[in-house]
């Protein structure tokens, strides 16, 4: 008996110690929840920011407003002057709740720094990419005039939620923008049976070049780095000499460039804008790898003598009178024509693309994607012929649309074409 009091009454104070820490961990926490609030009594909680500049306020209040009432607000704001947040506090949060806490602790500590920020700011962004990685599908807002993901300022748009996508998408088109909403899986969605594993968006992304992105843009709105979502496919690769040409780069100032160009708006300093991308892009195209399509056609049959050699095809894109070779960015955009085709991909320089210009008036760069256009210059007088590409508002030349107005573009469609 006296050993059973004597285990007993360990217990019992090692609960009543366990329990006096806990209430002075409360008492600490109260302390520095009353401290923040304190030292932000003039901080008022944030509501929603506009899409872009482009929209004013009063047309986009039409169409989304703020899902948080000021009752709400009050009641999980105060989370952020917590001195520690565990994962189980955002469980029974929206995702919505989850970006305004992310919005709210940036904001507030811009107005008067809180002690424990570093760690709240953590967090909550991880919060926010759980929700992300659960999502079993995600609305993308593309660009119809030339079927890539809209970029704003730099940033690709993804919703979670179809409603808030398909609102984005109306007050885009209402600034002259073409844009519809793409269904597209998650990265938790459940594996179809006896259909091909599909790429995931954000991996798409890595080979499109667009490193951030914007969630939930027109309401509480987060921002992700595509690397915190998706790594780059080659890091397991044993063999990073056999991967076919990539140029995520190229590609990101393609779209963006291209985007911008078929943006029927004026705006100030716009045809800066315009040349600006458009040097990007030319300072990235001599330093790019290509893909070629080849296709090898043996030798005749009865023709095996000596003399008998296999010979190679290239294709050519007959375009305003111009016979240009057909070249891609990557994989992706020479499956959109030669997928199953006999042409292979053949690796090319943009210094090897010299060697077959005596054949053609230039290059096209995914012509059935971004379609670049650059033409060679006409032969100097002492020298061979090289390539230029000019920006659809100083060039003449340029390849045109198929829309009704002919306005001078880089950008061109499959049907504006022939192949032979």
């Amino acid at each position: 008996m006296a050993l059973f009091d004597s285990l007993f009454g360990v217990k019992k104070r090692k609960a009543a110690a366990e329990a006096e820490l806990e209430k002075e961990k409360a008492e600490k926490h109260a302390q520095q929840v009353a401290k923040e609030t304190e030292a932000h009594k003039d901080f008022a909680w944030p509501g929603l920011s506009r899409l872009n500049v482009f929209v004013s306020k009063d047309v986009e209040m039409g169409t989304i407003q703020d899902p948080l009432t000021p009752e709400r607000k009050a009641e999980i704001g105060p989370m952020i002057f917590e001195p520690e947040l565990k994962p189980e506090r955002f469980h029974d949060l929206t995702l919505q709740e989850i970006l305004f806490l992310e919005t709210s602790t940036a904001l507030a500590n811009h107005a008067a720094p809180i002690e424990h920020y570093e760690s709240i700011k953590q967090s909550v962004h991880n919060a926010f990419l759980n929700r992300l990685r659960s999502a079993e599908k995600l609305y993308a807002i593309y660009d119809s005039s030339c079927g890539y993901p809209l970029i704003d300022s730099g940033f690709v748009l993804v919703y979670l939620e179809k409603d808030h996508a398909e609102k984005a998408s109306e007050l885009y088109n209402q600034q002259n923008r073409r844009t519809q909403v793409v269904e597209l899986p998650g990265l938790n969605a459940p594996q179809q049976e006896d259909t091909p594993t599909q790429m995931k968006f954000f991996d798409y992304l890595y080979f499109m070049g667009a490193e951030n992105i914007m969630i939930d843009n027109g309401w509480y709105k987060g921002f992700v780095k595509r690397s915190e979502i998706s790594a780059p496919f080659y890091i397991n690769n044993p063999e990073p000499e056999k991967i076919p040409p990539y140029n995520p780069g190229l590609n990101f100032v393609l779209t963006d460039y291209i985007e911008e160009l078929r943006w029927h708006v004026k705006y100030e300093k716009r045809d800066a804008i315009l040349r600006q991308k458009f040097q990007r892009i030319m300072s990235m195209i001599p330093k790019a790898n290509f893909i070629m399509p080849v296709r090898n056609i043996p030798a005749e049959e009865g023709n095996s003598g000596e003399n008998a050699e296999n010979r190679i095809q290239i294709p050519m894109v007959r375009l305003n009178d111009k016979n240009l070779l057909p070249v891609f960015s990557d994989m992706f955009e020479f499956s959109k024509k030669f997928a199953n085709t006999d042409y292979k991909p053949t690796r090319a320089s943009f210094q090897s693309l010299e060697k077959f210009m005596p054949n053609y008036d230039g290059f096209i760069v995914n012509p059935n994607g971004q379609g670049l256009v650059v033409e060679k210059r006409p032969k100097p007088e002492n020298g061979t012929p090289s390539e230029q590409a000019q920006p659809a508002s100083d060039s003449a030349q340029a390849a045109a649309p198929a829309e009704a107005e002919k306005e001078a573009s880089n950008v061109i469609k499959m049907s504006d074409h022939r192949e032979q």
